[in-house]
């Protein structure tokens, strides 16, 4: 097989290179077959320290959007590994906008999410970062980190406002007896928001939750509590 990788790889350094049939030639992945070429045939690889021209040029291919496989191929003589890594130092030195978001951003944040997070699966901030600081760009809006950004999804864009069902002010007052929920007298309203979310669901703002249980008196947080045993055990039941 090596002779055959050699002859598409004469190809590739001539800039004619189709992935998708050199890897329906080889019996390979498409990836796998760039990244065995980038990583031990390319001799125009450069693993020299980065200069300006190719920084702003990395820059430009950025900007132009897309995943980080489809930008680095806009940089024939670097990896997508290498443009990873070099557009984290040049993000470190970016001076982001910080402070209130507005409406715009917000709509651009509840955009980029929707589109690129998968339900049930865990985000990725740097990807969202990337994804919405490029349409910033487009929109000539200012850029952002990802700890804000994720920081305004969870605590704003995400959380359940309005009434609290009577469900869910059982589950509260469940949680809220675990263990390691209290630090003395005082709620750790930080690990219960986390477990309503992770475990129930229940997405909303401590501020919220502390309200909340704040409003009920000793009697109605022993009755929600009795309430939720009841309903764990209709639903242990159900599936048994």
């Amino acid at each position: 097989m090596r002779p055959a990788i050699r002859c598409w790889a004469r190809l590739c350094l001539a800039g004619s290179a189709d992935w998708d049939k050199i890897a329906s030639t080889l019996g390979r992945p498409a990836a796998q077959c760039l990244m065995r070429f980038q990583r031990s045939l390319n001799t125009g690889l450069v693993k020299s320290k980065w200069i300006k021209e190719e920084d702003e040029a990395l820059k430009r291919a950025w900007e132009q959007g897309g995943d980080w496989k489809l930008i680095s191929t806009r940089l024939p003589h670097r990896t997508q590994q290498q443009c990873i890594q070099r557009w984290r130092i040049i993000d470190s030195t970016v001076d982001h906008k910080t402070g209130r978001f507005t409406k715009a951003e917000d709509a651009l944040l509840t955009a980029v999410y929707s589109q690129w997070v998968l339900p049930g699966h865990a985000p990725s901030w740097v990807s969202i970062r990337d994804r919405f600081n490029q349409e910033c760009v487009r929109k000539a809006m200012q850029t952002r980190a990802d700890t804000p950004l994720r920081e305004r999804w969870v605590r704003n864009l995400s959380v359940t406002k309005g009434p609290w069902s009577d469900e869910d002010v059982a589950v509260l007052c469940a949680v809220i007896e675990l263990p390691g929920m209290m630090k003395g007298r005082q709620p750790r309203w930080s690990k219960v928001t986390k477990h309503l979310r992770e475990q129930y669901g229940i997405n909303r703002a401590d501020s919220d939750i502390k309200r909340k249980l704040t409003q009920l008196d000793p009697k109605q947080r022993a009755y929600a509590q009795k309430q939720h045993a009841i309903n764990q055990r209709k639903v242990f039941a159900t599936r048994a």
